[in-house]
């Protein structure tokens, strides 16, 4: 269990590349929210592996991957980790206004878990901040070409369901409480089986179910239904190694 009332993220992570991110554009989060409703964005999305997000349902929240860290808790690797530390969003929170899976009809490499969230969690922090263009495209880019500047900015250029436009909070001491928002957890199903022939759909709903019973979240875990053109199991057919990380519930 992670102890959400240990020292603050603005205590233990005072980095000099954490205080230029927060430079950042911040936003007010119920114009953010209004200017989301107007896209027709209603909810906004979260995904990530099994072990990491079994760590989000028993604190009832989304937490950074600085924040699991730092409580000395395992989390998968993500391809993303040496950028988060290096541009100082290691301790931030992030959530996209599609869900990625559903939209690109292939896995989403984050993880194979989705927290759906009311798009009103937002209001839970004064501000939000805006990605202009996802950080890994971010080298040589100044502040205004990361982030966007305004709300009239964000009203005019965001687009719904692009990629590189995320949600990221940075006020929340990397720990975004959702109990009153969450609405779903959908998790995928590759239709795989382990060395041992255990079902990894069956692995990974089993650790999540224990997850929510003792966190008492009101809400069973949903299985993804993929239309026909949808690739996510042929992805996890292809990366077999990688699959078995994302399902299965502890190293």
């Amino acid at each position: 269990m992670i102890d959400l009332q240990a020292a603050p993220i603005s205590q233990i992570a005072p980095s000099a590349a954490r205080k230029e991110a927060h430079l950042a554009m911040n936003l007010h989060s119920a114009r953010v929210r209004d200017v989301l409703r107007g896209r027709g964005v209603t909810s906004v999305y979260h995904a990530n592996t099994v072990l990491t997000s079994c760590h989000f349902i028993h604190a009832a929240a989304l937490l950074s991957r600085g924040l699991v860290e730092n409580r000395g808790l395992a989390q998968t690797p993500q391809w993303s980790d040496a950028l988060d530390k290096d541009y100082g969003i290691w301790f931030d929170v992030f959530a996209d206004s599609v869900d990625i899976h559903a939209r690109a009809r292939t896995w989403n490499h984050y993880g194979p878990v989705l927290f759906v969230l009311d798009a009103d969690v937002l209001l839970a922090e004064p501000s939000v901040s805006v990605t202009r263009r996802n950080p890994s495209a971010w080298r040589g880019l100044g502040q205004d070409e990361r982030w966007f500047k305004s709300t009239d900015d964000l009203e005019a250029n965001f687009q719904r369901g692009d990629f590189n436009q995320m949600l990221v909070l940075r006020e929340s001491e990397g720990a975004l409480r959702f109990r009153d928002f969450l609405t779903s957890i959908v998790l995928d199903d590759p239709q795989l089986t382990d060395s041992t022939g255990r079902n990894l759909y069956d692995l990974a709903s089993g650790a999540l179910a224990a997850a929510i019973e003792v966190s008492r979240l009101n809400l069973t875990v949903e299985r993804r239904v993929c239309d026909e053109r949808c690739e996510c199991r042929l992805r996890y057919r292809e990366n077999l190694p990688i699959s078995f990380s994302r399902f299965l519930p502890a190293n």
